[in-house]
Protein backbone atom coordinates (compact mmCIF):
# COMPACT_ATOMS: atom_id res chain seq x y z
CA UNK A 1 0.00 0.00 0.00
CA UNK A 2 1.62 3.41 -1.05
CA UNK A 3 2.07 5.36 2.06
CA UNK A 4 -0.17 9.23 1.76
CA UNK A 5 1.65 12.07 0.66
CA UNK A 6 3.25 14.00 3.29
CA UNK A 7 3.50 18.19 2.07
CA UNK A 8 5.22 21.02 4.20
CA UNK A 9 3.00 22.19 6.91
CA UNK A 10 2.56 25.62 5.19
CA UNK A 11 0.88 23.91 2.53
CA UNK A 12 -1.24 21.59 4.34
CA UNK A 13 -2.46 24.52 6.36
CA UNK A 14 -3.75 26.31 3.54
CA UNK A 15 -5.43 23.31 1.87
CA UNK A 16 -7.44 23.25 4.97
CA UNK A 17 -7.90 26.91 5.38
CA UNK A 18 -8.88 27.12 1.24
CA UNK A 19 -11.33 24.38 2.14
CA UNK A 20 -12.93 25.82 5.23
CA UNK A 21 -13.25 28.54 3.40
CA UNK A 22 -15.84 27.09 1.03
CA UNK A 23 -18.47 26.64 3.54
CA UNK A 24 -19.42 27.03 7.07
CA UNK A 25 -20.66 23.56 7.20
CA UNK A 26 -17.46 22.31 6.21
CA UNK A 27 -15.71 24.37 8.68
CA UNK A 28 -17.09 22.75 11.25
CA UNK A 29 -16.68 19.45 9.83
CA UNK A 30 -13.19 20.16 9.65
CA UNK A 31 -12.94 22.04 13.07
CA UNK A 32 -13.05 18.13 14.26
CA UNK A 33 -10.64 16.34 12.13
CA UNK A 34 -7.36 16.98 14.57
CA UNK A 35 -6.22 19.28 17.18
CA UNK A 36 -3.75 21.35 14.73
CA UNK A 37 -6.33 21.39 12.21
CA UNK A 38 -8.79 22.87 14.72
CA UNK A 39 -6.48 25.63 15.38
CA UNK A 40 -6.06 26.60 11.78
CA UNK A 41 -9.74 26.48 10.83
CA UNK A 42 -11.36 27.89 14.32
CA UNK A 43 -11.04 31.76 13.14
CA UNK A 44 -12.87 30.99 9.78
CA UNK A 45 -15.43 28.94 11.50
CA UNK A 46 -16.35 31.97 14.34
CA UNK A 47 -15.58 34.76 11.40
CA UNK A 48 -19.46 35.17 11.21
CA UNK A 49 -21.70 34.13 13.62
CA UNK A 50 -25.44 33.91 13.01
CA UNK A 51 -28.40 33.94 16.07
CA UNK A 52 -31.70 33.24 15.92
CA UNK A 53 -32.66 32.04 19.50
CA UNK A 54 -32.17 33.30 22.44
CA UNK A 55 -30.68 30.01 23.90
CA UNK A 56 -27.75 30.84 21.04
CA UNK A 57 -27.06 33.97 22.94
CA UNK A 58 -26.16 32.12 26.05
CA UNK A 59 -22.28 31.65 25.94
CA UNK A 60 -20.68 29.10 27.46
CA UNK A 61 -16.47 29.60 28.63
CA UNK A 62 -15.33 27.34 25.87
CA UNK A 63 -17.28 29.83 23.22
CA UNK A 64 -16.10 33.06 25.03
CA UNK A 65 -12.25 31.83 24.34
CA UNK A 66 -13.12 31.85 20.98
CA UNK A 67 -14.84 35.12 20.58
CA UNK A 68 -11.91 37.46 19.62
CA UNK A 69 -12.07 35.37 15.90
CA UNK A 70 -15.96 36.92 15.72
CA UNK A 71 -15.55 39.46 13.12
CA UNK A 72 -19.76 39.42 11.52
CA UNK A 73 -22.63 39.12 13.77
CA UNK A 74 -26.32 38.61 12.63
CA UNK A 75 -29.07 38.71 15.03
CA UNK A 76 -32.98 38.61 15.58
CA UNK A 77 -32.15 38.77 19.30
CA UNK A 78 -31.11 42.28 19.93
CA UNK A 79 -30.99 42.72 23.62
CA UNK A 80 -29.59 39.25 24.75
CA UNK A 81 -27.17 39.04 22.16
CA UNK A 82 -26.02 43.32 23.09
CA UNK A 83 -25.51 42.06 27.41
CA UNK A 84 -22.58 40.18 25.96
CA UNK A 85 -21.11 41.97 23.43
CA UNK A 86 -17.90 43.45 24.75
CA UNK A 87 -16.64 39.80 24.33
CA UNK A 88 -16.51 40.16 20.62
CA UNK A 89 -13.61 42.81 20.90
CA UNK A 90 -12.78 42.39 17.43
CA UNK A 91 -16.37 42.42 15.59
CA UNK A 92 -16.51 44.91 12.33
CA UNK A 93 -19.81 44.11 11.48
CA UNK A 94 -22.89 43.41 13.08
CA UNK A 95 -26.45 43.08 12.04
CA UNK A 96 -29.81 43.84 14.40
CA UNK A 97 -32.94 42.60 13.53
CA UNK A 98 -33.81 42.84 16.67
CA UNK A 99 -37.57 44.07 16.78
CA UNK A 100 -36.45 46.88 20.00
CA UNK A 101 -33.11 48.93 19.75
CA UNK A 102 -32.96 51.32 22.84
CA UNK A 103 -30.45 53.91 23.97
CA UNK A 104 -29.09 51.20 26.44
CA UNK A 105 -28.40 49.01 23.10
CA UNK A 106 -26.99 51.88 21.18
CA UNK A 107 -24.36 52.67 24.07
CA UNK A 108 -23.15 49.19 24.15
CA UNK A 109 -22.18 49.44 20.14
CA UNK A 110 -20.87 52.55 20.31
CA UNK A 111 -18.09 50.19 23.12
CA UNK A 112 -16.91 48.42 20.14
CA UNK A 113 -13.69 49.59 19.28
CA UNK A 114 -13.36 48.15 15.52
CA UNK A 115 -17.00 48.33 14.45
CA UNK A 116 -17.32 49.86 10.63
CA UNK A 117 -20.37 48.42 9.55
CA UNK A 118 -23.78 48.69 11.65
CA UNK A 119 -27.63 47.41 10.46
CA UNK A 120 -30.13 48.08 12.58
CA UNK A 121 -33.43 48.55 13.25
CA UNK A 122 -33.55 51.60 14.90
CA UNK A 123 -36.48 52.52 17.50
CA UNK A 124 -34.74 55.50 19.21
CA UNK A 125 -32.69 58.31 18.49
CA UNK A 126 -28.81 58.10 17.49
CA UNK A 127 -27.50 61.32 18.86
CA UNK A 128 -25.63 62.19 21.12
CA UNK A 129 -23.88 59.25 20.92
CA UNK A 130 -20.28 58.95 18.80
CA UNK A 131 -19.89 56.13 16.22
CA UNK A 132 -16.03 57.31 15.51
CA UNK A 133 -14.57 54.23 12.98
CA UNK A 134 -18.08 53.13 11.86
CA UNK A 135 -18.47 53.78 7.63
CA UNK A 136 -21.01 51.81 6.87
CA UNK A 137 -24.88 52.42 8.08
CA UNK A 138 -27.77 50.39 7.30
CA UNK A 139 -31.04 51.67 9.02
CA UNK A 140 -34.35 49.63 8.20
CA UNK A 141 -37.92 51.39 9.68
CA UNK A 142 -41.20 51.99 9.20
CA UNK A 143 -41.62 54.77 11.18
CA UNK A 144 -39.16 56.72 13.09
CA UNK A 145 -38.42 60.09 13.21
CA UNK A 146 -35.73 61.63 11.88
CA UNK A 147 -35.99 65.25 11.15
CA UNK A 148 -32.55 65.83 12.25
CA UNK A 149 -30.24 63.11 11.14
CA UNK A 150 -27.15 63.51 13.38
CA UNK A 151 -24.56 63.79 11.33
CA UNK A 152 -21.81 64.51 13.82
CA UNK A 153 -22.68 61.24 15.47
CA UNK A 154 -20.61 59.73 12.14
CA UNK A 155 -17.58 61.62 11.33
CA UNK A 156 -16.21 58.80 8.72
CA UNK A 157 -19.34 57.57 7.59
CA UNK A 158 -18.97 56.44 3.35
CA UNK A 159 -22.24 54.55 2.97
CA UNK A 160 -25.56 55.10 4.42
CA UNK A 161 -28.97 53.40 3.49
CA UNK A 162 -31.93 54.48 4.46
CA UNK A 163 -35.23 52.17 4.60
CA UNK A 164 -38.19 53.80 6.30
CA UNK A 165 -40.91 56.19 6.08
CA UNK A 166 -40.26 59.25 7.62
CA UNK A 167 -42.89 60.72 9.70
CA UNK A 168 -42.65 64.36 9.01
CA UNK A 169 -43.16 65.08 4.88
CA UNK A 170 -42.65 67.94 4.67
CA UNK A 171 -38.90 67.55 6.33
CA UNK A 172 -38.33 64.59 3.47
CA UNK A 173 -35.77 67.20 1.59
CA UNK A 174 -34.02 68.51 4.30
CA UNK A 175 -33.44 65.31 5.83
CA UNK A 176 -31.93 63.83 3.18
CA UNK A 177 -29.49 67.20 2.16
CA UNK A 178 -28.38 67.86 5.27
CA UNK A 179 -27.12 64.13 5.43
CA UNK A 180 -25.37 64.99 1.93
CA UNK A 181 -23.90 68.33 3.73
CA UNK A 182 -23.35 67.11 7.21
CA UNK A 183 -21.92 63.53 6.43
CA UNK A 184 -18.58 64.87 4.77
CA UNK A 185 -17.36 62.00 3.34
CA UNK A 186 -20.55 60.71 2.70
CA UNK A 187 -19.69 58.24 -1.09
CA UNK A 188 -23.41 57.03 -1.28
CA UNK A 189 -26.53 57.23 0.10
CA UNK A 190 -29.07 54.43 -0.72
CA UNK A 191 -33.07 55.08 -0.43
CA UNK A 192 -35.17 52.28 -0.62
CA UNK A 193 -37.20 53.30 -3.33
CA UNK A 194 -40.32 51.04 -2.25
CA UNK A 195 -40.23 53.17 1.25
CA UNK A 196 -40.14 56.79 -0.27
CA UNK A 197 -41.70 56.35 -3.68
CA UNK A 198 -44.80 58.05 -2.80
CA UNK A 199 -42.77 61.45 -1.31
CA UNK A 200 -39.74 61.57 -3.45
CA UNK A 201 -40.90 60.20 -6.67
CA UNK A 202 -39.02 57.58 -9.39
CA UNK A 203 -35.33 58.49 -9.86
CA UNK A 204 -32.98 61.59 -9.89
CA UNK A 205 -35.43 63.63 -12.25
CA UNK A 206 -38.08 63.53 -9.61
CA UNK A 207 -35.77 64.33 -6.54
CA UNK A 208 -34.44 67.56 -8.75
CA UNK A 209 -37.98 68.49 -9.60
CA UNK A 210 -39.62 68.82 -6.10
CA UNK A 211 -36.20 69.94 -4.29
CA UNK A 212 -34.58 72.04 -6.89
CA UNK A 213 -31.32 70.14 -6.26
CA UNK A 214 -29.71 66.99 -7.80
CA UNK A 215 -26.84 65.14 -6.24
CA UNK A 216 -25.74 61.91 -7.95
CA UNK A 217 -24.76 59.88 -4.71
CA UNK A 218 -28.54 59.79 -4.20
CA UNK A 219 -29.20 56.31 -5.20
CA UNK A 220 -33.00 54.34 -5.36
CA UNK A 221 -32.91 50.98 -4.11
CA UNK A 222 -35.50 48.41 -4.77
CA UNK A 223 -35.88 45.49 -1.92
CA UNK A 224 -38.25 43.64 -0.56
CA UNK A 225 -38.30 42.03 2.81
CA UNK A 226 -35.17 44.05 3.24
CA UNK A 227 -34.17 42.46 6.62
CA UNK A 228 -34.59 38.90 5.16
CA UNK A 229 -32.44 39.89 1.90
CA UNK A 230 -29.41 41.63 4.11
CA UNK A 231 -29.23 38.10 5.81
CA UNK A 232 -29.36 35.78 2.67
CA UNK A 233 -27.34 38.09 0.91
CA UNK A 234 -23.93 39.42 0.89
CA UNK A 235 -23.99 42.70 2.54
CA UNK A 236 -21.08 44.10 0.36
CA UNK A 237 -23.18 43.32 -3.09
CA UNK A 238 -25.64 45.88 -1.08
CA UNK A 239 -22.91 48.92 -1.12
CA UNK A 240 -21.31 47.60 -4.74
CA UNK A 241 -24.42 48.15 -6.37
CA UNK A 242 -24.96 51.54 -5.02
CA UNK A 243 -21.04 52.05 -5.45
CA UNK A 244 -21.32 51.42 -9.17
CA UNK A 245 -24.26 53.58 -10.05
CA UNK A 246 -22.50 57.00 -8.64
CA UNK A 247 -19.41 55.95 -10.44
CA UNK A 248 -21.35 55.11 -13.57
CA UNK A 249 -22.96 58.46 -13.23
CA UNK A 250 -19.79 60.74 -12.43
CA UNK A 251 -18.32 58.56 -15.80
CA UNK A 252 -21.24 60.17 -17.66
CA UNK A 253 -21.09 63.78 -16.39
CA UNK A 254 -17.63 64.01 -17.38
Amino acid sequence: MIPPPIFPEDLEREIFVIAAESSHKCAAALARVEKKVNLWVTPILYRVLTFNDLHMCLFDESFLLRSHHVQQIHSTVGMTLITSINHFSNLKTLVLFAGFVDAFVIRKITELPLLQELWLNLTCRLDPYTFSNLTHLGIFNKSLDMTTFPSNSFPNLTHLLLSFVFEVPASNSEILFSILDGCIHLEVLLIQGGALVATLGRGMDAIEQRFHRRDERIVEYWLGGIGRWVLEKSLATVWKQGEQVVNARRSFSK
